[in-house]
């Protein structure tokens, strides 16, 4: 949540500007194209805060407008940056379901330590909540297993509706609507490297508060 502290001491927005995509430099030790992990960036910069963020893409090149590998860069190598790019589309199209300007981090939601993940989140405000789940082993370039994660949250009581969507794809799928006092635990069904849940919280009735 350090954007969220910059932004009461400095009041102007933070940006996460032209991040290293791994493109430049391959020949050094581990710095093969990461582009899982500037999707992992984007999500955890815009969750937690942040006004923005973009990447150096160098995918571009006079030879090569639509950055697709059609033609060698600097070094020699073909490099497709389209699949990153989606990736980010696939981001901002979600986003622009919310209302941006209401969006904030989630402060409390989840616990401060969620073991082998980072994580964010982020609510409106009006009862809709974006949690975003990385694991560690994206950022380090390993193989990430499929695996489960059952989180302890803390929300306003209510009834919610829940669904995953996936990063990489923005597939959807609906989880079962459950009801919280305060607190509870959130079960994730499997997925590899990201998973995002949505959140939204029916409207007050008297079954939500008996």
């Amino acid at each position: 949540m350090a954007y969220r502290k910059r932004d009461s001491l400095f009041r102007k927005p933070i940006v996460f500007d032209e991040t290293f995509s791994g493109v430049l430099h391959h020949k050094r030790k581990g710095s093969q194209e990461r582009y899982a992990i500037n999707r992992a960036e984007a999500w955890e910069t815009i969750l937690s805060g942040g006004a923005g963020y973009n990447n150096l893409d160098w995918t571009f090149i006079p030879a090569d407008e639509t950055g697709s590998g059609k033609a060698p860069i600097a070094d020699g190598r073909k490099i497709d940056g389209r699949p990153l790019r989606e990736w980010l589309n696939i981001f901002r199209k979600l986003l622009g379901q919310y209302d941006m300007a209401a969006l904030v981090p989630a402060v409390g939601v989840l616990p401060k330590k969620v073991t082998g993940y980072g994580y964010a989140a982020s609510m409106d405000g009006k009862g809709q909540y974006i949690l975003y789940f990385v694991d560690n082993k994206l950022y380090q370039q390993e193989p990430c297993e499929r695996r489960k994660l059952e989180i302890q949250i803390n929300l306003p009581a209510g009834r919610y509706s829940a669904q995953t969507f996936n990063p990489k794809t923005g597939s959807t799928t609906q989880l079962s609507t459950f009801r919280i006092e305060k607190s509870g635990k959130l079960n994730i069904p499997e997925f590899t490297e990201d998973i995002a849940i949505l959140l939204t919280r029916s409207r007050i009735n008297n079954d939500d508060i008996r």
